[in-house]
């Protein structure tokens, strides 16, 4: 399963994304510079925009998604765990 993690509005501060009890390939992040959302991101990606690392893409449990942006994971869901979202964002 490929997922498509969008932040692409809102403030300039980049989100930490992980998951409990998972790894999962991280094959795409770039920050596109200003703000979208995730209609656009969806068409992007289905004209092929958004580029994809297959071959040697790393393994993680966290990432950082990008101000602006979006990151590409591919999770293998063969492992009971739960989502954890952290965020911490400047008032």
């Amino acid at each position: 399963m490929h997922v498509c993690i969008v932040t692409g509005y809102g403030s300039n501060h980049s989100n930490t994304f992980h998951l409990h009890g998972y790894s999962f390939l991280v094959l795409g992040s770039e920050s596109l510079g200003r703000p979208v959302d995730v209609a656009e991101v969806k068409l992007n990606d289905s004209l092929g925009m958004l580029p994809r690392n297959l071959m040697d893409a790393p393994r993680k449990d966290t990432v950082i998604v990008p101000n602006k942006g979006y990151t590409i994971i591919r999770l293998f869901t063969d492992n009971p765990g739960w989502l954890c979202i952290v965020s911490w964002k400047q008032v």
